[in-house]
């Protein structure tokens, strides 16, 4: 995601400038970017909003707001602002970039690709590109573009983390947890800050059979940040699978506070109840487990499984 940096100018040396000249749509702009810097959404939407009202052709402040809708998870308004800037101004690699992204996570891989094409089209050695492409491919199940993506990224940039990490998920999902963890080393050498590589390579090796260094993982995850659900949730997971049914509920809350509506986690929790023998505790979190997810088929059957030793059967 591309984002406009490097700000000197304070918000309140900013304000100043606006108060002199109201009319400025570049003021605006900027204090916008310093609001969105500090995660102010709503006042960097109002900014972003004032300079289009003043400079109705105003590429960068469709751009800006579109990012911050973006960041708030309003897909849908950052594409029809990421339209306008294209509009405006047609070559634009990053606002085919960042539209590509939005299109992505509202799950239209089709459109995603088609903006990371014209971004390519653009500049050739677009790396970030040849990555969030290979993204969009292999949330579309089609991973061997995916991988020549990535690989095209990695020969661009030898020192760009998030490729090797998106060829290493593919991996993982191929049962190739070798290579998968092969990929996750080197992301995490080049960026040893890197919590989501550490997240992924905890799950490679707990499907490795490596509970050991998969709780190791999970753990600098969580260290990273700390808010990360994904990283409680599968450290949990793997203590269920050592018996240590303690640290699995413990763990699993803690993913349920930072996301209450994660499933898997009620799911998780509610085997490590019904593995203590806490059949009550373990029905409420498949209950709940069903309640986010209808079609949740283990949950179904683990309630069953608890209904029956509940009752004695």
């Amino acid at each position: 995601m591309y984002k406009k940096d490097g700000y000197d100018s304070t918000i309140e040396e900013l304000s100043e400038a606006i108060r002199c000249n109201p009319n400025n749509a570049d003021s605006y702009c900027e204090r916008g970017w310093a609001y969105a810097d500090r995660s102010d959404y709503d006042s960097a939407i109002e900014d972003f909003s004032s300079a289009i009202r003043i400079d109705p052709n105003n590429a960068e402040a469709y751009c800006g707001r579109g990012l911050v809708y973006y960041d708030r998870g309003d897909y849908d308004m950052a594409i029809k602002d990421y339209d306008e800037a294209i509009r405006i101004f047609p070559n634009d690699i990053y606002a085919y970039n960042n539209r590509g992204l939005s299109y992505c996570n509202s799950d239209d891989y089709d459109s995603a690709i088609k903006d990371f094409d014209e971004a390519l089209r653009i500049d050739p050695n677009y790396v970030d590109g040849y990555n969030n492409r290979g993204l969009a491919y292999y949330s579309r199940g089609d991973y061997e573009e995916a991988i020549k993506d990535y690989n095209m990224a990695l020969r661009i940039d030898p020192n760009y983390a998030r490729a090797y990490c998106g060829r290493g998920l593919i991996y993982y999902d191929d049962g190739d947890y070798d290579s998968a963890i092969k990929d996750f080393n080197s992301a995490i050498k080049i960026d040893p800050n890197y919590a989501y590589a550490y997240c992924s390579r905890g799950f490679a090796h707990s499907d490795n059979g490596d509970y050991d260094r998969a709780i190791e993982d999970f753990s600098s995850a969580i260290e990273l940040d700390p808010n990360y659900a994904e990283a409680y949730c599968g450290r949990g997971v793997v203590y269920s699978d050592k018996g240590d049914y303690d640290s699995t509920v413990a763990d699993l809350s803690s993913a349920i506070r930072i996301d209450p509506d994660y499933a898997y986690a009620y799911c998780g929790r509610g085997v490590a109840y019904y593995g203590r023998g806490d059949y009550d505790m373990a029905i409420k979190d498949f209950d709940e487990a069903l309640r986010i997810d209808p079609n949740y088929v283990d949950a179904y059957n683990n309630r069953e499984s608890a209904y029956r030793a509940k009752s004695g059967k």
